[in-house]
This record gives C-alpha cells, sequence and structure tokens, in this order.
C-alpha cells in the first residue's frame, strides 16, 4: 500500500524532511475563490461528488486561521485530476510529495511537520487502509469513486442547458482515465458525441498508453520515476505551450546536466566573521531572520527578498560574501557565472542556453537555496545592441536569462545574487522591481574593515602592529591583496622557522622606502603641517601616511571640517589647513617646492566662488571671478599660515620625525599626539 503526502499553501516549500521526493510545478491561476464552474470536467465531476467534503475544505481556507488533513482517495487514472483539484481548492501552484511504501506511524511526524505550515494532503487508492490516527486528523475523505452517471448528468447539463442528453447508466465513469474524459468533454460541439470520442479514443489508444487497471499494478515510486522525476519548470512548460512543441522540457540529458550541478553546502564563514559589506550584510542579516521566519511559517514569501545585485571592483569578496550569506542563512548555495554558461558543450548559442536553464532547474531542484551568478555584467543589455548577428546572440541571452529569473520567482525559496564590476551595461529590466532590485555597491575597504581583514589572514599579529597597514592602504586595496599579504608574510616566516609578526605584513603590504632622505623629510613637514593646523581647528583626520603611490609622496586622509553655515569666515577657516603645508615648507625648510601645487588649487577654487558664486566678496550679481581679488584674500590667509607655523613649529617637526619613524599615523595615533600636546 502506499501512500502521498502532498504538501499545499500558496507555492511554499518546506526543506525535505523524509527521504524519497519528487517536485511537480503546475503553472494554474486556482485560488480559493474559483469556483466548480472553473474547474476542468474531471474535477469538477470529483466535486460534485464530494460536495459536503469539499465545503468543508473551503470554509477551512476561507477561516485561514488553521491548516487541514484531507484524505484523497483515486484511481490510476484520477489521480491527476485528484490532484489538480486539491491545488485548486487550497490555492497551491506547486506541491512537494513524500512518497512512502508503508504506513508506519513513523509518517505521522512527517504529517505534523508539514501540517504546521500548510495544509496536507496524504492521497491513496481506493482500496488502501487507511491508519485510524489519520482518519481522526483528517478533516474530510474525499474519494473519485463516488463519481456516477448522475453526476456527469449534471456536468452536462451545466455545460448544455436543456440539451436533455444523459450519460449511460451502465457505464463506469471511473473506470475512464479522467484525461480522456476531459478531452471528449473540451472537444465535442455537441453532448451527445461524447461517449462516440471516448470510444474513438479507447480504440485508437497508443501501445506505450497502458490500460488504467495496468496502471494499477504500478507502485506509486514507479509511476513517479516515469512521469514525476525531473523537475519541470512552470517557464519551461509556458515556452512549450506557447511555441507547440509539445516537447519534453526536462530530458534524461538535462536530468544528468542538473545532477552534475555542484551544490554547496557552506557553514562558515559567516557574515559575522567578515569586514567591509556595510548595506550588503545588514541586508544579509535581515535576510537569514526572513528565511527563519519564513520556514516557521511566521511570514509569506512574499516578505522575503528575492535577490539582489553586488557591484564593486575585483577582489573585494563577492564571491566569499555569497558564501557567508549561505552559511548564515543555512541554505544551500549553487554558484555559476557567465564563463561557465559559455564553456558548456560546444558554445553554441543552443549550448549556453540549455546550461542557463539547466543552473535554474538546479536551483528549483534543491530550493529553498542561494543562487549566486557572478560576471552578470558580460550579459550585455539590449540597449547596447544594433542589428547584427552578435547583437542578437547577447539578446536571446538576455531574453534567456530574463525568463528563467521570472520562472524561479514562482518558487518560493530561491535566493538569487548577483555580482559584476561595473553595473553601466547592464539590461535595465534584469534590476527592476521584482527580480535583482536591491543594489550593494562592495568598496574597497576602509580603514575598520581593512584592519578586521588583516586580523582575519594574520589572527597571531597584535592588532596595533596590523594597524599601520589599514592606515596606510585603506580604500587601495581588496581582501584578495590581504591574502596575497598574508601568504607572503607567512612564507617570509616560515623560511625562518619562526611565527609572523608584524613586520613581516608590514614588508609584504607596503612597498619598502627609496626616496632621498630629503625629498622624505619634507614630505613629513607637509603633511604633519597639515594635521596640526586641523588639530588647533578641533579637527582630528583620519590618517597620516608617507607611503608613496598613486601619484602622491604623502597624504593626510579625512581631512573633512565639521558642518558649517557657510559664513565667509568659515570658508576661510576652511582654506587656512589647506595652504598649511606649503607655509611649514616655507618657514622650516627655508622655501616651498612645487609639491603644494594641489593645495593651492583648492584653495583657489573655494576663494573664487566666494568672489563669483557667493556673494560673500565685492560683488552681490555671479560672474567670472576677480583675480586680483582672489588672489589678495589667499595672501592673507597664507600670511595667517605662516604665522601658525612659527607658533607651532617644535610640534610640527616633532609630529614629522614620528611619522619617517612609523611611515603611518593612525587616527588614535594622531588624537593621543593632539592631546598630549594641548592642541586639541
Amino acid at each position: 500500500m502506499t501512500h502521498r503526502i502532498t504538501r499545499l499553501v500558496g507555492n511554499r516549500r518546506l526543506p525535505a524532511i523524509v527521504d524519497d521526493i519528487d517536485f511537480a510545478d503546475d503553472d494554474g491561476e486556482g485560488t480559493p475563490d474559483d469556483y466548480r464552474i472553473n474547474f476542468p470536467p474531471s474535477a469538477w465531476l470529483i466535486d460534485a461528488a464530494n460536495a459536503g467534503e469539499i465545503a468543508k475544505i473551503r470554509s477551512v481556507v476561507a477561516d485561514r486561521k488553521r491548516h487541514a488533513i484531507v484524505i484523497a482517495r483515486a484511481n490510476g487514472g484520477w489521480r491527476e485530476a485528484m490532484s489538480n483539484l486539491t491545488r485548486l481548492l487550497l490555492g497551491s501552484r506547486e506541491e512537494l510529495r513524500v512518497v512512502r511504501r508503508d504506513v508506519s506511524p513513523e509518517l505521522l511526524d512527517t504529517v505534523l511537520a508539514f501540517l504546521g505550515h500548510c495544509h496536507v494532503v496524504l492521497t491513496c487508492r481506493p482500496d488502501d487502509e487507511i491508519l485510524e490516527i489519520y482518519k481522526r486528523l483528517a478533516l474530510v475523505e474525499i474519494d473519485a469513486g463516488r463519481i456516477t452517471a448522475s453526476h456527469v448528468d449534471a456536468l452536462i447539463r451545466d455545460r448544455w442547458p436543456g440539451s436533455g442528453v444523459r450519460w449511460p447508466a451502465d457505464r463506469d465513469v471511473t473506470a475512464i482515465p479522467s484525461h480522456h474524459l476531459s478531452t471528449a468533454i473540451y472537444q465535442v460541439t455537441a453532448p451527445g458525441e461524447i461517449v462516440e470520442i471516448l470510444d474513438v479514443i479507447e480504440r485508437h489508444d497508443t501501445a506505450d498508453k497502458q490500460p488504467a487497471e495496468e496502471e494499477e499494478t504500478k507502485s506509486d515510486l514507479d509511476r513517479a520515476s516515469e512521469t514525476e522525476s525531473a523537475v519541470v519548470t512552470a517557464w519551461n512548460r509556458d515556452r512549450d505551450q506557447r511555441e507547440g512543441t509539445g516537447k519534453k522540457v526536462v530530458d534524461d540529458k538535462m536530468r544528468r546536466a542538473i545532477a552534475a550541478i555542484e551544490v554547496q553546502r557552506p557553514t562558515s564563514p559567516k557574515l559575522d566573521d567578515l569586514a567591509g559589506y556595510g548595506a550588503a550584510a545588514m541586508w544579509a542579516s535581515d535576510l537569514a531572520l526572513d528565511i527563519a521566519a519564513f520556514r516557521a511559517g511566521e511570514i509569506t514569501w512574499d516578505d522575503v527578498d528575492k535577490g539582489c545585485l553586488l557591484v564593486g571592483p575585483p577582489g573585494t569578496g563577492k564571491t566569499l560574501f555569497a558564501r557567508a550569506a549561505a552559511a548564515t542563512t543555512g541554505l544551500p548555495l549553487i554558484a555559476t557565472s557567465y564563463a561557465q554558461w559559455q564553456s558548456a558543450g560546444t558554445g553554441h548559442l543552443g549550448d549556453l542556453v540549455r546550461s542557463i536553464r539547466t543552473i535554474f532547474a538546479a536551483a528549483e531542484s534543491v530550493a529553498p537555496c542561494i543562487l549566486f551568478i557572478d560576471e552578470i555584467d558580460a550579459v550585455r543589455g539590449r540597449q547596447q545592441t544594433g542589428n547584427s548577428d552578435h547583437d542578437s546572440w547577447h539578446t536571446a541571452i538576455v531574453t534567456c536569462l530574463l525568463e528563467c529569473l521570472d520562472g524561479i520567482s514562482r518558487v518560493e525559496g530561491i535566493v538569487t545574487i548577483g555580482a559584476c564590476n561595473n553595473a553601466h551595461g547592464l539590461d535595465p529590466a534584469l534590476v527592476r522591481s521584482g527580480r535583482l532590485d536591491r543594489r550593494f555597491e562592495i568598496a574597497l575597504p576602509d580603514e575598520p574593515a581593512l584592519l578586521r581583514i588583516l586580523a582575519h589572514h594574520a589572527p597571531d599579529v597584535a592588532a596595533q602592529e596590523l594597524e599601520p597597514i589599514a592606515t596606510a592602504l585603506a580604500g587601495t586595496i581588496s581582501g584578495a591583496d590581504v591574502a596575497r599579504m598574508a601568504r607572503e608574510a607567512k612564507r617570509a616566516a616560515r623560511r625562518e622557522k619562526r611565527g609572523v609578526t608584524g613586520q613581516d605584513v608590514m614588508t609584504a603590504a607596503l612597498p619598502a622606502e627609496t626616496r632621498p632622505r630629503e625629498v622624505l623629510w619634507r614630505t613629513a613637514i607637509h603633511e604633519a603641517w597639515h594635521v596640526v593646523a586641523f588639530l588647533v581647528g578641533g579637527h582630528v583626520p583620519n590618517a597620516l601616511s608617507l607611503v608613496s603611490g598613486g601619484g602622491m609622496s604623502g597624504h593626510v586622509r579625512g581631512l573633512g571640517v565639521r558642518e558649517v553655515e557657510g559664513r565667509l569666515g568659515d570658508l576661510e577657516a576652511r582654506v587656512l589647513p589647506m595652504l598649511a603645508g606649503r607655509a611649514a615648507e616655507d618657514v622650516i625648510l627655508g622655501e616651498p617646492s612645487a609639491g603644494a601645487f594641489a593645495d593651492l588649487e583648492q584653495a583657489s577654487a573655494v576663494l573664487s566662488n566666494v568672489e563669483s558664486a557667493f556673494g560673500l566678496g565685492g560683488h552681490l550679481t555671479p560672474g567670472g571671478h576677480d583675480r586680483v581679488s582672489v588672489e589678495g584674500r589667499i595672501r592673507r590667509i597664507y600670511g595667517d599660515a605662516l604665522m601658525f607655523v612659527v607658533r607651532h613649529r617644535a610640534v610640527i617637526v616633532e609630529l614629522a620625525r614620528l611619522a619617517v619613524e612609523r611611515r603611518v599615523l593612525s587616527r588614535s595615533v594622531i588624537e593621543a599626539f593632539g592631546r598630549e600636546r594641548g592642541l586639541i
């Protein structure tokens, strides 16, 4: 004896909790508000023969305060019709069938587990014995075997009022496969032709179609292996119906391809273990909470974000983020990319499209899961295409990808994460609402994030030894760069048969100083006075670095000023620190260098706006600035900067020496320096 449990609630799917599982999709738009007039003929007849029982089901569905167990009896020829009816009644587009060969009480745990989240349909054959516990728990029992000739007569009256045609009383309705009966009713123009069409179908039924009584001898598992073992997605079936091919979408080749897809089940790292992801990490943390709430039946899948797009330069850990999201949510991960699709088969368009469909079908087969699509910007948007054959290639790929995304949007439990380096060329339809509509910029890590990444890759090194590296390289290197540096540091330590030190990491991370002593000292004086000027103004910069790179011989990061009212005095106070470096060179070293030209440009731009745009200079009307007026202002402020250098010369020299010694000074070091010397 064989039983099936069918999980039905919207199109929600719980993780499998028993061994043998078949998935079957359904594109029916039936809802609990549909009534018998919209049912297929076979479902109409089951409904009519079980009117009282189905009325109870409809009341429970309408109440929405509890879930029900329904026992559904049907022979092999009417099992599909019974399944269609329960889907229409309970409002589902998908079924999760759990197949069992026995009737042991162990099945009860599965029933109760599903019942906490959804309606459960226990299907069986007409002569199967049902355990008393299931009968006591079940709301109703529906039986297709209750259909009689009088029910068919009622159907005929409903479809052809006043025809007077009657169903032959000696002809057993349930002995006719339900799909044959529905086909005959759909095809005839007059009810008197129904029996005639059925006779023709019966005489010319193909040899590979086994009669209903022989079908009854098969086990449910045998039938499942023949008709339900493949994952048949809604978008594939819709496509074939539109094209009229009638082709079986999931063939043996695709089954093998789906089975070959790697399904990862990462357990680490978790999101809490990573740094530098900002808003994306917050989104993934919220996703983990929503997934847990969905599994507990507290929210519906409509309340869960379906996916997001990660945008950032190479090496920023977009793939690692997907693994961490999977580990945190407890979901399996399927990772794919355009390059993987391209390498499938011969690389022709047909093979590439088939590879895309296979990946999405695999995601459906293991849902709930996370589907990660890397290099998604390699799929060129249709707005960039013209009329060439090469453009039609990309159009076909975009169309297929959009179709697949829409297909899995009807499958509960699939979260899609796309990743790219540049999102400008993506097709707008790909990132519209309902698809990859949440976008997160994954930038190169800032100082706190970089320090955590360094600590992760060099756990034996003290944080204070790693801090200068994070300060110097924040915003310029990726997590992948840090991993490379850590490998180099560990390799150097292994060669000397000792543990890794901060100096090992420093040597791997920062280039050796090769500049002449005079150039380095001038750079240190210049940057030190920038820092002192801001400390005196009450602002602590984030870092001072003498590490050359990116066209700069040194820099001070975090020179932003506090919010001000935009008065003339506020703007001039903003300009003074810009001129401080040049002034320090002028006073301490005897003459300035051309290295201060960028500071002069910034200061001139602010003062030019004072004269030409802000109405704070010699004219109220906007227009081109007077260079003489700007020159006068900048020389006056430069004079103030020179006086600041004279007053704080000793402090500037002391800070410059500290910078030369350490090469990088973090915010904490700068703040401590300023407080010890009474600057802040």
